[in-house]
């Protein structure tokens, strides 16, 4: 299998062939005329890739673990060539093999170079949040400037896709490297095999920004402390909040300072949770977190807690739903529709200051 990898494409490594990008494509709906749309601006980023380059690295270099990975400045000369190539594919219009075999080739360098995925994702969003800010000064058309964005944002999610299949891919192969020159030791294969298996579990489960739970997992959770609840006859509860006055930071302040916002919220999160409790980022500002077996007078001691938040740019709306009552009739995606909808009760009450109520049932 080794042997043959080497007359292989890192596509055809990974079985990635035209039906499978462009089954990726329509999952996230992106579509000729996104293609189109972005070959509008082109030119304009052909002209600023050399600011584009040297803010990228000037901001990446800042931090002391990627200093030490670029080394010397003919390694950093070489970097800024690929990244400016990088940049000129995303805005070329065809988005066929020859660009998903360049996308693999990338996450294979980083994952080669110990870069880890937190910290590509990190420079990936630094260079993406540039070239939006960039765009949207050179287009004076809001609605162009929007299509734009919007094209942009779900090819990077592709590209992302990419990266991490050949992240995955790779972690999968160091197993099997593993094995074969390991067979021997079998404490020190076990070792690894875990390791891997806990590095693949907290990156498809984990949001990267602030290291909490993501959606999918959460819902599943949700499910199943919904089950042990029932079972037991135990009281539940389910907290929904989401961060006022969230996008107008963004907006001035720029997404840097928006993600400082949401790290700093969910460290606050972190600090008063106990150790089996289950806290997510839903998605932007939103934030849920499943407590078992609390019920509603606790729960409000906590949403007060949590209320507790300090910050002096954002408030805090929060919804809970306490589950009391038997037999449960609500399922998971319900009763965080419940609790989303109890959060926007208290939106609408008062968005200037931190402020939650409850629905018992």
């Amino acid at each position: 299998m080794l042997r043959r990898m080497a007359h292989q494409t890192l596509a055809e490594q990974l079985e990635i062939g035209e039906f499978e990008i462009l089954h990726r494509k329509e999952l996230l709906q992106f579509t000729p005329e996104n293609e189109q749309i972005l070959m509008t601006v082109a030119d304009y980023i052909d002209e600023n890739l050399e600011p584009i380059t040297e803010f990228f690295y000037q901001n990446l270099l800042q931090t002391p673990s990627l200093s030490i990975i670029v080394g010397d400045i003919g390694t950093l000369n070489k970097l800024k060539l690929s990244l400016r190539g990088y940049i000129q594919q995303l805005f070329q219009g065809t988005y066929d093999l020859d660009y998903v075999n360049s996308r693999l080739r990338i996450g294979l360098v980083h994952k080669r170079v110990n870069v880890s995925p937190n910290m590509y994702l990190s420079a990936l969003i630094l260079l993406k949040h540039y070239i939006f800010d960039l765009l949207e000064q050179h287009l004076q058309d809001a609605q162009q400037f929007k299509r734009v964005k919007y094209a942009l944002d779900k090819l990077l999610c592709f590209d992302e896709q990419l990266v991490f299949d050949t992240y995955f891919y790779n972690m999968l192969l160091d197993v099997r490297i593993a094995h074969d020159q390991a067979r021997s030791n079998e404490k020190r294969l076990k070792t690894l095999v875990e390791e891997r298996t806990k590095q693949l579990y907290e990156l498809s489960n984990k949001d990267a920004l602030t290291n909490l739970w993501n959606r999918r997992y959460f819902v599943q959770r949700l499910r199943l402390e919904i089950e042990n609840a029932q079972a037991e006859s135990m009281p539940l509860s389910l907290f929904y909040m989401d961060l006022n006055g969230f996008k107008a930071i963004n907006d001035v302040q720029g997404h840097h300072q928006g993600d400082l916002l949401l790290k700093d919220f969910a460290q606050h999160l972190m600090s008063i949770c106990r150790h089996d409790d289950v806290i997510a980022r839903m998605g932007g500002d939103e934030f849920v977190w499943l407590i078992s077996n609390m019920n509603s007078v606790r729960a409000s001691q906590v949403a007060v807690r949590i209320a507790q938040w300090k910050s002096t740019t954002v408030s805090v709306s929060i919804g809970v739903v306490c589950i009391e009552t038997y037999p449960i009739t609500l399922a998971a995606e319900a009763m965080l529709e419940k609790a989303d909808q109890v959060m926007y009760q208290a939106k609408n009450a008062d968005r200037s200051r931190s402020t939650w109520q409850l629905l018992q049932l």
